[in-house]
């Protein structure tokens, strides 16, 4: 960790540099502009038209954001692991067991959807178990939630404002939908459209953060179980939780844990929330699969995942491992797990990685330990 601090204000340097030089080719090529008004004779103005300084200076635009990007990643305080993967892989079995967290904190429950929002866990040496939640603000709901919908669907208009949602009337899928843009659109309807007056109140004009109890936490990170009255639908509203506890192994140093909510539910704004995280908020990522016991073979839903995710992060072979959840320990499961490792260490999917490992996500002690 220590390592990565001069690694940042090296890129400080860099990108101070940088925009002194892109300055620079700004104010030259502004100033032939000028000279062009002034220049009489076609032959000069024909050479000084051909300068090209607008491609050198978008190349730099486009290395600040990388230099960006990194020294963001170094200058954070704690390593952090994003954690991905599809519904019901064991991603959140996977995180109960690093982080010691309960199904009170961390569902992990059959049947339906659990996890709904993102959730960073940090490991605090000796605190104790605190919670941050973080809100939307209205323009970020528009944006980050919403408009993934409506770019999804092909919907017009498009809301501007929170108000434009809230008073107006869902537009209608066109006809010609897939049954998978339907299904997309089913949840906007009954998630967001459904309950917008419900979850309204907790959007303000800035992103507001509030200390929760960790009894609580269940109730903004979850799809509605249990719950009755207008506030089961707050989750909807919620940006991120942040939860600082003790993991199990203290050896483990400056860490946090990402957890992504699993995809696969039709939610637009899952596809973007990932996106957003790999590309902005981790160094290492975990992709969880459990391989089926019966027979498993890679899958388009497979690769479109590893695709994905390789759009946020360039690198992504020399960031990200493999974690192939074996169910138990028997050896059906072991085989089938193997047989996926197989698979994958072929080459010939174009799926790369830095490593694969084989472990039951549910066994505390295997999954601290691998």
């Amino acid at each position: 960790m220590y390592k990565r601090q001069p690694l940042a204000q090296r890129i400080e340097t860099a990108i101070a540099s940088l925009e002194t030089l892109r300055g620079a080719l700004h104010s030259i090529d502004a100033k032939r502009d000028e000279l062009l008004t002034k220049v009489g004779e076609e032959e000069v103005k024909e050479k000084l038209g051909s300068l090209d300084f607008r491609s050198p200076h978008d190349a730099i635009t486009e290395q600040l954001v990388v230099l960006e990007k990194l020294q963001k990643r170094f200058e954070r305080p704690t390593l952090n692991i994003g954690v991905i993967g599809m519904m019901r892989q064991g991603k959140s079995t996977l995180l109960q067991s690093l982080t010691g967290l309960g199904n009170n904190v961390i569902p992990a429950k059959s049947g339906g959807v659990c996890t709904a929002v993102r959730s960073k866990i940090r490991h605090q040496p000796q605190g104790e178990t605190k919670a941050v939640v973080s809100y939307h603000s209205e323009m970020s709901f528009v944006n980050d939630v919403l408009k993934p919908y409506y770019s999804d669907l092909s919907l017009t208009p498009v809301p501007h404002t929170l108000a434009d949602f809230i008073n107006s009337e869902l537009p209608s899928l066109k006809p010609q939908a897939t049954n998978q843009q339907q299904a997309i659109y089913n949840r906007l309807a009954s998630d967001y459209y459904k309950n917008r007056h419900s979850f309204r109140n907790y959007l303000r004009s800035i992103e507001v953060k509030e200390d929760i109890s960790i009894d609580k936490i269940q109730e903004y990170v979850t799809h509605p179980q249990i719950q009755q009255g207008d506030d089961q639908y707050k989750y909807l509203a919620v940006k991120e939780v942040e939860i600082s506890c003790t993991f199990p192994n203290s050896d483990v140093g400056k860490i946090t844990v990402v957890d992504i909510p699993g995809l696969g539910d039709f939610k637009s704004s899952d596809r973007q929330l990932m996106l957003e995280t790999l590309g902005k908020e981790v160094d290492v990522i975990l992709l969880i699969r459990r391989p089926d016991v019966i027979g498993d073979d890679l899958q388009d839903k497979d690769t479109e995942l590893y695709d994905k995710a390789e759009i946020a992060v360039s690198d992504l072979a020399q960031r990200i491992f493999i974690v192939l959840n074996q169910l138990s320990d028997n050896n059906e499961a072991l085989k089938a797990c193997k047989d996926f490792e197989e698979k994958l260490s072929g080459g010939s999917i174009g799926m790369g990685f830095v490593d694969c490992l084989i472990a039951d996500c549910s066994d505390a002690e295997e999954a601290q330990g691998k």
